[in-house]
This record gives structure tokens, C-alpha cells and sequence, in this order.
């Protein structure tokens, strides 16, 4: 095969990887060419030779092409373009990532792991689950043979090298924790400020001017955005925040602590948001020991959902995230791209929050 017009330049301005740069110049070049399915592809020696570049960097690149389908690879034969008729990857392994170890948890986690495995599941692909950072991913993909990766829950310290890697192609997308302003079609799950802001709004409805938020680990990401969400609703209802409103504990004890002497204060809060489900037995048995009447004298509410909430008394309000549906738009997504498709338009409206109103808040009485 004739090498010409193939050209590559080294001078390594983007911030993709070599391989990958080398990749996305090859797969246009098949493109332009519109080389036949069936055409044997030069060989790694002479493309090393041809475009000057080590046989380790032609390599990776022809794998990566290989994983989109694009080049097929057969054993002592050569390289060989595929049949674009039947796009596709040749692999049939998704792979879920996190950046940490995350605890299973019956209102987030373990939904959106289940309506992902059985996504990939009705189509014949296996699912994996790995741990790394985005420094990672190249290795994993080589390694595990994937034809696309899930990242879940990732923080916003990640945001650029996720924007970094899908706009160099690779089949991705996230779920859940920092959503990435840039790649909204991608970058799916609740947006968690926005949610924080809408139960600051519904509080505000009910005639609650005094408002407080208790968390128990501002280092979470959800709980950072909730948090961020919080003082937005506050200021665009042109309501008050003081420092001791703001309770972030996990102890019992200090809890019951904060809140007996915020009670004892003239401008005690009537409501409070409280940031996640890990503190809301905490809240319910500080209110029973101090006797403070849930949804009489004091407003609560949070966000996800779980069955044992309704079991409480009074039951509790809950803003619930629309776990299927986000995941599911999700595994599409990743779906087309894996196909060589461009992902679809996103209605993010629908994937709001639906806010379950039960027993736990009261509106105030007009003065």
C-alpha cells in the first residue's frame, strides 16, 4: 500500500497522547482514502519508518483503532481494514471506573450499578469494575480490552482530564458526582447544586425564612455541591445565612449539642435541609430526644431516596433523583459512541428531581 499524503505532526501541541494523536491522523487518512474493507494496512515497521515515530507509539495507535473497529488485526497475516458495514467494536467489555473506593448504598449506588449492568447485559456485553484515575484509563482500555468506560461518581479535580480524553474520542461518560458543564450529553446525573436550590425554594413556599443545612462530611462531593446549591437558594430567596445554621458532624452528640442551642436562640431555623441520607437517623433521633415535633415545629428534608424513610415518624420529604433514567441516557450515549455515532441531544429537564412530599415539613402560618 502507497504511504502518500499520510503525514503526522510531532510537534505535540495537543494534549492528547502521542498514540492517540496518531490514531485520530490514521483513521482520517483511512477516511479520505476510503480504503475498502479487506485492504491490508502497512505494516507496523513501515509506518514506524514512514511517519518517523517509535514501533511502541504505531503499536498503541493501531490497537486503539483495532478497539473501534476500524482496523482488524489477525495474527501472523497482518492489519487489515474492517468491514464498515457492521460497525462496531470488536471488543464487548464496558468498564465502570471510579476514582475511589465507593460504598454500595441501596438509594444511589447499587441502582445505578443495576440499571448499567443490565443495559450492557441485554446486549451481550460484559461489564467490569475498576479503580483508577485518569492517568489510567489508557492502560485499562489496553488491558481489559474495552470498548468504552463509565466513570463513577467523579470529582471535580478529574473534570479536565475526562474533557481531555472524550474530546480525543475515546467512548465515555459519567454518572453522578461532579457533572461537566462543557459535556452535557456525556456528563449525566443530578445536578446536585440545582437540587439543593429547588428544596431551599420549596421550604421558602411553606413560609420558612430560617433555614439550616447539617452535613456530615463537607468533603463529599455531592455534599460540596448541595452545599454550593444551599447558599445559592438562600441569596436568590434573599434569605439569611449565619455560620452556626451550617452543622457538619457525624457524632450524635455534638449534633444534639448544635441543635439544642440553636433551639434555645431567637432566630432558631424552622427547617432544615439535611445533606445526605448517612446523617437523616441522626437528625430524626436528636428531634425525638429533645422533643422538638417533626413537621410541627421544625421542617426537614433531604435528598435521595430509601424505603425505610417512609417508615419513619412522620415519614420524610425527599428529593428523588431519577437514578434509571440518567443511567440509562448514559449507557445510550456511550452506546453511540461505541458505534462511531455522535451521542444525542439530552433533555437535562427531564432528569430533574421529583420532589416526594410526605409528613416531615409544615407550612407556617401567615403572620
Amino acid at each position: 500500500m502507497l504511504l502518500d499524503g499520510l503525514k503526522f505532526n510531532h510537534d505535540g501541541r495537543s494534549n492528547l497522547p502521542k498514540y492517540q494523536r496518531l490514531a485520530n491522523c490514521l483513521e482520517e487518512w483511512i477516511r479520505e482514502n476510503k480504503l475498502p474493507p479487506g485492504t491490508k494496512f502497512p505494516g507496523d515497521r513501515q509506518l514506524s519508518e514512514h511517519l518517523n515515530t517509535t514501533p511502541v507509539t504505531i503499536s498503541k495507535s493501531l490497537n486503539e483503532l483495532t478497539r473501534k473497529g476500524i482496523l482488524e488485526r489477525k495474527v501472523g497475516s497482518g492489519t487489515y481494514i474492517a468491514d464498515a458495514s457492521n460497525p462496531g467494536p470488536k471488543y464487548r467489555r464496558i468498564g465502570i471506573i471510579c476514582h475511589e473506593v465507593i460504598q454500595a448504598d441501596l438509594a444511589y449506588v447499587d441502582p445505578v450499578l443495576t440499571t448499567f449492568y443490565d443495559y450492557w447485559k441485554k446486549r451481550g456485553y460484559q461489564v467490569v469494575s475498576l479503580l483508577g484515575s485518569p492517568e489510567n484509563y489508557e492502560n485499562s482500555i489496553r488491558e481489559y480490552e474495552l470498548a468504552g468506560i463509565m466513570v463513577l461518581l467523579p470529582t471535580e479535580e478529574f473534570a479536565g482530564d475526562i474533557r481531555r480524553f472524550s474530546k480525543g474520542g475515546m467512548p465515555l461518560v459519567t454518572v453522578g458526582g461532579y457533572a461537566i458543564p462543557e459535556l452535557p450529553d456525556i456528563s449525566l446525573g443530578t445536578d446536585h447544586v440545582r437540587a439543593s436550590e429547588l428544596l431551599v425554594k420549596h421550604l421558602h413556599g411553606l413560609g420558612h425564612e430560617r433555614i439550616g443545612f447539617i452535613a456530615d462530611d463537607l468533603k463529599k462531593t455531592s455534599i460540596i455541591l448541595r452545599d454550593r446549591g444551599y447558599g445559592n437558594g438562600m441569596w436568590e430567596a434573599k434569605l439569611p445565612v449565619k455560620p452556626d445554621w451550617r452543622i457538619c458532624t457525624a457524632d450524635y452528640q455534638e449534633l444534639k449539642e448544635r441543635i439544642e442551642a440553636l433551639r434555645h436562640s431567637p432566630d432558631a431555623p424552622t427547617a432544615y435541609i439535611i445533606a445526605s441520607l448517612r446523617s437523616v437517623l441522626n437528625v430524626y433521633n436528636v428531634m425525638n430526644a429533645l422533643e422538638i415535633k417533626i413537621g410541627q415545629e421544625v421542617s426537614l428534608i433531604s435528598f435521595d431516596d430509601a424505603d425505610y424513610l417512609q417508615q419513619l415518624k412522620p415519614s420524610l420529604t425527599v428529593s428523588r433523583q431519577r437514578i434509571a433514567e440518567f443511567t440509562t441516557a448514559a449507557a445510550s450515549q456511550l452506546e453511540r459512541m461505541i458505534r462511531r455515532e455522535s451521542p444525542a441531544a439530552v433533555d437535562h429537564n427531564s432528569l430533574e428531581p421529583v420532589l416526594l412530599e410526605r409528613g416531615s415539613c409544615y407550612k407556617i402560618k401567615e403572620k
